[in-house]
Formats: C-alpha cells, sequence, structure tokens
C-alpha cells in the first residue's frame, strides 16, 4: 500500500508557493541571495538577515537619539593680565658638606694671610721710625714773632759757617738735637740730648731763631741754646715795648747791663735833637754783630729803622700841619690802646679831633705809663692827680711817648680816619664800643664795664 500512494505523490506536479505581501518587500531588496558557498539561502534564512540588519539599523538610530548633544561653551572674555614686576627671589644656596682636607686647607690659608698681613704691618712701622730717624727740616716752617713764616732751618746767612736755626715754642729737645745733627751744629743728635738731660738743660731752651757755627762740641751747642745766641744774638722787639722793658730784655739775655740801653737811647736822641727818646726806636727782629756792645748796637739799629719807615710819612704829616713828634705821641697812644688793626685808623681820628677841639684824651694808658703799671687797677686818686701824663685831667698830649709803636700805629696816626665819634671804650672780651655823645658813652659803660 505504501508503493501506490508513493507513486501517486511523485506523479502529482508540486505547484510553486506564493509569498505574503510583507515578505515579498524584504526580498525585492535583496533579491535571491546566496551563501558564500553559492548555493541559494532559503528565504527564510535570508529574512532573517535583513530583519537582523534592520534591527541593528534602528537600534543605531535610538542609539543616537538618546547620547546628549554637545554644548559648545562661550568663554569670556578675559582681561589683560597687568604685568608685575619680577621679584628675584634669592636662592638658598645649598649647603655644601667641605670635607676636612679642604676645611684643612681653608684654615691654612687664613693662617697664612694673617701673618702675612701682621707682617707687613710690622714693616711698615719699622719703615717709619727709621724714616722719623732720618727726618728733614730742611723744609718745615715755623712763624716768627711777627707772624711772618720762617724756616726751621736756613743755610743762606750772612756770616761765614753758620747756619740760622728757629726753635718753634715748646719744641721737645729730641726734635731740636736732631735739627742741629742735621745742620752739622753737631755730630750726634744723641749726645746731644744725653748732655742736655744730665746736665738739666732740656727744659731751659730758649725758643726764637739762633745762628749757630758749625762742628760745634756739644758743651757749647747746648750752652748756646740755654743762653738763645752764640756769636751774633737775634733780638725781638714786641711793637708797644717801651726803652725800660727793651734794657731788661737785652739784660736778660746777659748782653747787656742794667740801664745801658737807656743810656745809648738817649744819647742817640741828643745827637739827632729829639724832643724825646720814647717812640723813636721801631719794634722788630734785629741781628746784633758785637755782642760786647749790644745796647749801642740794638738801639742805632732802632732808630735807623724808625727813619726808614716814617720817612714817607713826614709828607704827609706837613700836609696835614702836624709835628712829626706828635704823631709818634699818637701812635704810641694809640699801640696800647688797642692790638687790632683795624681799630687803629678810627681811634686816630678820635684823638686827633679831641686834641683839636680841646677835650682832653682820657687815656689811661698815659697814666700806667707814668707809674709803669700796666696790669693792676687805677686808683681814684691817682686817676685824680693831675700830673703831666694824666690825660683825664690835662688836656692835649702827654710830654712823651708812651711806647714804641709798630708799623701799623704810625700808619694809623699819619692817615687817620674821620667818624663822628668822640668816645671808646673795650669791653671785658676786648670787644670796642664807640660812642658819639658823652650820654652814649656813659650808657656803653653802664652796660659794658658794670
Amino acid at each position: 500500500m505504501s508503493t501506490s500512494s508513493e507513486n501517486n505523490n511523485t506523479n502529482r506536479k508540486k505547484k510553486p508557493v506564493k509569498a505574503a505581501p510583507a515578505q515579498k518587500e524584504l526580498f525585492d531588496e535583496t533579491g535571491d541571495m546566496q551563501d558564500n558557498r553559492g548555493t541559494p539561502l532559503e528565504p527564510s534564512s535570508r529574512a532573517t538577515k535583513i530583519l537582523a540588519r534592520k534591527a541593528a539599523e534602528e537600534a543605531m538610530i535610538f542609539a543616537n537619539q538618546d547620547k546628549p548633544k554637545k554644548t559648545v561653551k562661550i568663554q569670556a572674555r578675559k582681561k589683560p593680565a597687568v604685568k608685575r614686576p619680577s621679584v628675584k627671589i634669592p636662592q638658598v644656596r645649598k649647603k655644601v658638606k667641605i670635607s676636612a682636607r679642604k676645611l684643612k686647607q681653608r684654615r691654612e690659608r687664613i693662617k697664612f694671610g694673617i701673618i702675612s698681613l701682621a707682617l707687613i704691618v710690622v714693616a711698615v712701622v719699622i719703615t717709619l721710625l727709621v724714616l722719623n730717624q732720618g727726618e728733614s727740616f730742611e723744609d718745615e716752617i715755623a712763624y716768627s714773632a711777627t707772624g711772618l713764616p720762617v724756616p726751621l732751618l736756613d743755610t743762606e746767612t750772612p756770616f761765614d759757617n753758620e747756619v740760622r736755626i728757629f726753635i718753634r715754642s715748646g719744641m721737645r729737645a729730641e726734635n731740636i738735637c736732631k735739627l742741629l745733627d742735621q745742620a752739622g751744629v753737631v755730630s750726634s743728635a744723641a749726645r746731644l740730648q744725653s748732655y742736655l738731660v744730665s746736665n738739666g738743660i732740656d727744659t731751659k731752651i730758649r725758643s726764637g731763631p739762633i745762628f749757630l757755627p758749625t762742628g760745634m762740641t756739644v758743651a757749647n751747642a747746648a750752652e748756646a741754646l740755654a743762653r738763645g745766641y752764640w756769636n751774633h744774638p737775634i733780638i725781638y722787639i714786641y711793637p708797644g715795648s717801651t726803652l725800660e722793658q727793651i734794657d731788661s730784655l737785652l739784660t736778660t739775655y746777659g748782653l747787656s747791663q742794667e740801664g745801658d740801653f737807656i743810656q745809648e737811647t738817649n744819647l742817640i736822641a741828643r745827637e739827632k735833637n729829639l724832643p724825646f727818646a720814647e717812640g723813636f726806636y721801631y719794634p722788630d727782629e734785629y741781628i746784633l754783630n758785637q755782642v760786647d756792645a749790644a745796647a749801642g748796637v740794638l738801639a742805632a739799629q732802632m732808630y735807623e729803622r724808625f727813619k726808614l719807615i716814617t720817612g714817607p710819612m713826614e709828607e704827609e704829616l706837613s700836609l696835614q700841619g702836624r709835628a712829626l713828634f706828635d704823631m709818634v705821641i699818637v701812635a704810641s697812644m694809640i699801640q696800647r690802646e688797642t692790638g687790632e688793626t683795624e681799630e687803629m685808623p678810627i681811634i686816630a681820628g678820635i684823638i686827633w679831633k679831641r686834641l683839636d677841639e680841646g677835650i682832653p684824651l682820657g687815656i689811661d694808658a698815659t697814666t700806667r705809663y707814668e707809674l709803669n703799671d700796666w696790669s693792676n687797677p687805677l686808683s681814684k686818686d691817682v686817676l685824680e692827680n693831675p700830673t703831666p701824663y694824666n690825660t683825664r685831667r690835662r688836656r692835649g698830649l702827654p710830654p712823651t711817648g708812651i711806647s714804641n709803636p709798630g708799623f701799623d700805629a704810625l700808619q694809623a696816626a699819619a692817615y687817620p680816619e674821620n667818624s663822628p665819634y668822640y668816645y671808646y671804650l673795650h669791653d671785658g672780651s676786648a670787644q670796642i664800643h664807640f660812642a658819639i655823645t658823652y650820654n652814649e658813652h656813659l650808657e656803653n659803660v653802664q652796660t659794658h664795664l658794670r
């Protein structure tokens, strides 16, 4: 039975099966497909492939829709940065560990430097000491009593084989000995200093100029230093000195006996027909060529120099109608009234004006000259005594000069300065105060003298 039924089935024609519309759309895209082996795929397999692809595409579209959109951030415009000054931060050096060997070398170098510096200092000190031993006085200067600079050592002198030495006041004996050694006066400064000290002369050396011959013995040089001269004394007379004071100076130097100089000046005054002697002897520095006749030599030199100085002034005095001896007296009073050069012409004008108008001069220096007392206060009785030199109680000039004036005082007396003043006084600090009237003068007295 089975055979007949199989035959019936084989002989029956197979009819094609029509696909559903939905499946047709799927197949229309791809058409017949084959696998990689070239065999046609079954429709169900192809549909599965296409559906899977469509599902994948839909899944991708869905995934893209759910992904958040990228937002673009708009940044605000930044302001330009302000440049600040750069500050250099010091770099801290890292401590480097120094080995013991290097540390030892460094210490050795420092030690060597200190020793070298000490040796240099010692060498400089020794050099200075050596130079000091051989210091030169040739270019050093001092100032004489006239205020003029003079060299400490001057080899150009009017005397053969003699040098002029100037010893400053307060100069050490050691330096004086070196000065004489350099000048060739002695051969050893050390021996001279030893002699001075051992004989107590090192504190008795006279200051000022002195002529000394070269090649002296230590004893003679010491004697000359203590005496102030050797063969040619140098004497300085200060402006305002009186004849009696000059006579005392010569006596102190051992150049003359007391009264010798006054006698010599009076002798010259008689020979020259001078009305008096005081005031005609010009104060200055003098070199005495003859020690034995020092008083006469000095008096002659001083008068000759006075004539030399006042010669040009005599013509001016004649134009003013004044005599030379009157000018000498006025100059001698000016010299004793002030030491300031600027004040002298004004004081001279006041003196001449009071003389011309018959007003007493009222200069106490004239009374002091008469008493020979230049320091003690004048008593009331003395000032009331109408002696020839009391210019408070007597009108006119004193009978003689009261000192020997210097150049500035002579010049002021010859060329006085006109002023409205009639009075003047010096206070305790030597400051001058002028006045026109007597009442003003009394006010100055009350203000500055009491």
